[in-house]
């Protein structure tokens, strides 16, 4: 989805009228009209004038300029290309349409998106300037390589102008040695001696002497920010002398005196409105209005004094062509907010308050809280919070949501609402002593107000009542204690208010996650299936990934591997069209794709969905997430007997462990893991040592995944007798629930335990259970017993006739536990058989798996190297994907793709 372009990052700044004529550099900059000249870096500290030299130039130049004024959002690939293109546009470079979809594809394909732009540019015929201004901003390596690339490919009536605080990290040696850069650096852009006696003596018309533009060249370096300060200070000064004796010291110490200077020279209403709208991000005369009230300061006046302070060069920015909309320059910005928190408090604290009524007015929330929280002014903070926090609850804007944490507990005793909302923090972060600090609060404050209603709570009141009531059975569940289902708890969602959604939906997540604890899958399954739905209905982003990776571990252990699969997968495709970045805990839903996956052999695709999870995750304070990601790679690693990466993983999983809480079945995962790996190293004291410190615990679900790691232990210390006891309850309760995938587990285990007869029935039996759902990994990590008991059913099964098709399903278990890699594709998903269906001629699995990695942006040679095929060969499949497709080209297909739910 494209972002709203906002001009003004287009605007290619004026230059002052006061500017000096820079000859020396403008010279420089001619070299680009050579055959050789590709790429301008203009590369110095802050206030050396960078942005304001190739601004100057380029007015001069009048040539097509595409500029760009770069900030920390364009490092999204998205945000970055679409602004290249508006700005590529408003020179009359016409963008193809099919390069235009590339930027809706939920993962774009970065390479070809910049080639197609290039080849567009090329079309040009006009000679343009591309400008990227505050490169330095720019952190992310694709938008870099995008860069590297076009620097040399670029159309020879183009150039490339970067202007950054530090160097790019482009390969500038050989374009210094190929004299293909053109490069401006601190000590050029220092102002010379001639230069500083043009500025003060002919620009700002001081006269200076010799001997005072001696004192300002030595001590401001040709810093071009000090020696602007020193000029307007100069300008109202009454003595002169006493100026040059005082003006000493480093840049910092320079500046902060010309700021005295400067503001003492100006008139007191300049000094006021500088003062007092430098609280202020950026702002306009009806912001400033607001602030200063005062008569002389009405929207009007507040208009004509920013268009002086403009015209008089006080460090001011306009934003816009029609300049409505300024800045101040950052560090005069600064030192003026230093000042006035120094000088005035109390004026900085009511300022911000008014700032923050008037964001409010506007309904722009996330200023309007920032403001109130610089004030210090925590109830009117706890009011925005409480006014608006249902709508950044239901899309998850957990920068608005966790501010409450940033008020005192004093007032949150007051305020239930807000004291639950501190103690959902404490859940989603895994700080649960908060979420039980929090809890004690809000059940305080619903007492005494039941008390004063005479025991009446209004609606939302008794929606926080019963969200309280879920998250205290939720910290029984997290502390692993039975939790006896409250039937007033499938009624608590009923009690939020309905345009709550977010609180209805975690709410609906959390009695989810109890009930599966519990074994009550198919009431867990009702609750995950409602908060999505309700999220679907309301456009949110806070309920999906999570309840349906909840949904689909409910199927997983029911022994559903293939619907497991397709439910990630159809709600991973959603996400991804909607910017999976969005989604609260998008990261989950891959994750346990890519743990399916592994239980397929398919390591390499279950590793990469892996990592792109637990990057996902970054965007999220969401611990419970990123250990489990951990888990899942280090389970990854161990079946590819990779034990030091295997053992890395599990390190810095259980490091999480010690600052906060992780969830019990998680734990269990961990655990079972853990156990894995000490079985293969052969680990005896570290598996008696668990054994000695194993939990206790019923024959309940809650407990099955820790028995199942318990009898692994024991088998591989020869205590036989004891797991087959275990399992052989694990086995029976996991039928009687109709837990398969538990079943097939445990069968498979007691087969290394049984005498000959009794264990080839329990494999014969768990490979029934198995084979429709190709479960692989999971007979080759139960080691050589059971491997040498397949070989012996399989010989069996082959003299059966009606068991050819297990004795098969036997033989490539054989094969993938000798060769590490599945004998043949697994067979096909609910998903794929529907798109065989649907199509005459269906795609093959190489050219679904094709096609799929071109739609999540990686390119031909990107995909060979994944695959381990030529470049010829993705070439092949994909014409292939297209004509079975009936598509004309790469995003027509892969939309036609997701219509028939391919991926």
């Amino acid at each position: 989805m494209r972002p709203d372009i906002l001009s003004t990052k287009l605007f290619i700044p004026a230059y002052p009228a006061n500017h000096v004529l820079r000859p020396r550099l403008t010279d420089l900059l001619r070299q680009l009209n050579q055959p050789d000249g590709r790429v301008v870096v203009v590369s110095a500290p802050a206030g050396y004038g960078k942005t304001s030299l190739i601004a100057s130039w380029i007015h001069a130049q009048k040539c097509n300029t595409a500029w760009i004024s770069l900030d920390e959002r364009d490092n999204q690939i998205v945000q970055f290309f679409a602004y290249l293109i508006a700005a590529l546009e408003r020179i009359g470079i016409s963008i193809d349409q099919a390069t235009r979809e590339l930027l809706e594809l939920p993962n774009i394909p970065v390479n070809e998106l910049a080639l197609d732009v290039l080849k567009d540019c090329g079309c040009f015929a006009q000679p343009f300037i591309l400008v990227l201004d505050d490169y330095h901003l720019i952190h992310e390596k694709s938008i870099h390589e995008v860069l590297r690339h076009w620097i040399q490919s670029f159309p020879a009536n183009a150039r490339i102008v970067i202007i950054s605080r530090q160097d790019p990290p482009f390969p500038l040696a050989r374009l210094r040695a190929s004299g293909q850069l053109i490069e401006i650096r601190q000590a050029d852009l220092q102002f010379s001696t001639q230069e500083i006696v043009d500025f003060f003596n002919q620009v700002m018309s001081l006269s200076l002497s010799t001997k005072e533009l001696t004192i300002l060249e030595k001590r401001t370096e040709g810093w071009i920010a000090g020696l602007q300060m020193a000029a307007l200070a100069l300008q109202t000064s009454r003595d002169r002398e006493q100026f040059f004796r005082d003006f000493s010291g480093t840049h910092r110490f320079i500046l902060d005196y010309l700021i005295e200077e400067v503001l003492a020279k100006q008139s007191e209403s300049t000094q006021k409105f500088l003062s007092h709208t430098s609280v202020l991000r950026q702002f306009n005369a009806d912001l400033c209005a607001a602030l200063l009230q005062e008569e002389q300061f009405s929207a009007a006046g507040c208009q004509a004094m920013l268009e002086k302070i403009e015209r008089t060069n006080l460090f001011i920015i306009p934003l816009d062509e029609t300049r409505q909309w300024y800045r101040y320059h950052h560090l005069f910005s600064d030192l003026l907010v230093a000042r006035l928190k120094f000088q005035a408090p109390q004026v900085w604290t009511e300022l911000n308050r008014r700032a923050s009524a008037w964001y409010d007015d506007h309904q722009e929330s996330k200023l309007a809280l920032d403001h109130a929280l610089a004030a210090h002014d925590f109830e009117y903070a706890a009011d925005l919070i409480e006014k608006y926090v249902v709508t950044h609850w239901r899309v998850t804007d957990l920068t608005f949501f966790m501010a409450v944490k940033q008020l005192p507990d004093e007032l949150l005793s007051r305020r239930p609402g807000l004291c639950l909302q501190n103690a959902w923090i404490g859940v989603i972060t895994g700080q649960l002593d908060l979420t039980r600090r929090m809890l004690d609060m809000t059940d305080a404050s619903l007492a005494s107000l039941q008390q004063k209603e005479s025991a009446r709570l209004a609606p939302e009141e008794r929606g926080m009542l019963a969200f309280s009531r879920v998250l205290w059975a939720y910290l029984d569940d997290m502390d692993n204690q039975h939790v006896q289902v409250d039937p007033t708890f499938k009624n608590a969602i009923l009690s939020v208010p309905e345009e709550n959604v977010g609180m209805r939906n975690s709410i609906a997540v959390v009695i989810g996650s109890i009930f599966f604890m519990e074994g009550e899958f198919k009431q867990a399954v009702d609750f995950f299936r409602d908060a999505i739905d309700r999220d679907i209905a309301n456009n949110g982003t806070n309920a999906i990934p999570i309840a349906a990776s909840r949904w689909a571990r409910v199927w997983v252990v029911e022994g559903k591997l293939r619907a497991a699969h397709d439910l990630c997968a159809q709600y991973e495709a959603y996400v991804r069209e909607r910017d999976i970045r969005r989604y609260y805990v998008a990261g989950n839903l891959l994750i346990l794709r890519a743990g399916i996956l592994r239980s397929w052999g398919q390591y390499d695709l279950a590793e990469k969905l892996v990592n792109e999870g637990l990057a996902l995750h970054r965007n999220w304070p969401v611990p419970q997430g990123v250990f489990i990601g951990l888990v899942t790679l280090a389970h990854i690693h161990l079946n590819r007997s990779n034990w030091e990466e295997c053992a890395a993983c599990l390190e810095q999983a259980k490091q999480m462990t010690l600052t906060i809480q992780i969830h019990p079945e998680f734990m269990a995962y961990y655990q079972s893991v853990l156990v894995r790996l000490w079985c293969a190293q052969g680990n005896t004291p570290a598996l008696q040592q668990y054994l000695n410190q194993c939990e206790e615990g019923d024959d309940s679900f809650r407990f099955e995944s820790r028995r199942l790691s318990q009898v692994r232990a024991l088998i591989a210390l020869e205590r036989k007798k004891e797991a087959v006891e275990i399992l052989t309850r694990v086995a029976a309760h996991a039928q009687a629930a109709g837990r398969s995938g538990h079943r097939i587990e445990a069968l498979t285990l007691l087969t290394a335990c049984q005498p000959e007869d009794q264990a080839l029935a329990s494999l014969e039996a768990a490979l029934q259970l198995a084979q429709p759902e190709g479960y692989v990994v999971l007979f080759a990590e139960a080691g050589e017993a059971v491997a040498n008991r397949l070989v012996e059913l399989q010989h069996r099964l082959r003299q059966q006739t009606e068991s050819h098709s297990l004795a098969a399903y036997a033989r490539s278990l054989l094969e993938f536990i000798q060769s590490g890699q599945p004998a043949s594709p697994a067979p096909p998903t609910k998903i794929e058989t529907s798109l065989t269906a649907s199509l005459v001629e269906p795609l093959t699995p190489r050219e679904i798996e094709v096609l799929r990695l071109t739609a999540e942006g990686l390119s031909n040679q990107e995909i060979a190297n994944q695959l381990f095929i030529s470049i010829r060969t993705v070439k092949k499949h994909l014409q292939n994907a297209y004509s079975k497709l009936d598509a004309k080209g790469r995003v027509q297909a892969i939309n036609r793709a997701r219509e028939l739910q391919l991926f």
